[in-house]
């Protein structure tokens, strides 16, 4: 049995091997309030560098809508270390997040519930 929170930390700490980034960032984006105690819970049972880096640069973009702090993310920040690295695996190229310190893939910004939409739209 897990919970909302935990969910959210699982998904976005195995997307390479469960679902992969465009289903991860649909899920994110489709989430309402969660509790920030919780995942901060979860996040420091796992202490991982990498997963500290994906949280925060993965909900930044949707804090007002679940309800997250800026407290939040300074703590995603304190944990980060100086690693650089790719948010997914079997990347190409990107553009890098000097806020997180991830190369972040190009087409993500493109993406739009999941999906990707056209130039032209």
């Amino acid at each position: 049995m897990t919970n909302l929170e935990r969910t959210i930390v699982d998904s976005i700490k195995d997307m390479d091997k469960i679902s992969g980034i465009e289903e991860v960032v649909q899920n994110v984006e489709s989430m309402h309030r969660i509790q920030e105690k919780r995942l901060i819970k979860y996040l420091e049972l796992y202490q991982n560098q990498f997963l500290y880096q994906k949280m925060g640069y993965l909900l930044w973009q949707h804090k007002e809508q679940m309800g997250l702090t800026d407290s939040f993310f300074v703590k995603c920040k304190k944990q980060i270390g100086k690693s650089k690295r790719y948010l997914t695996r079997d990347q190409d190229g990107g553009c890098y997040d000097d806020t997180w310190k991830l190369v972040v893939p190009d087409d993500l910004q493109n993406m739009k519930n999941g999906v990707m939409m056209d130039a032209d739209v």
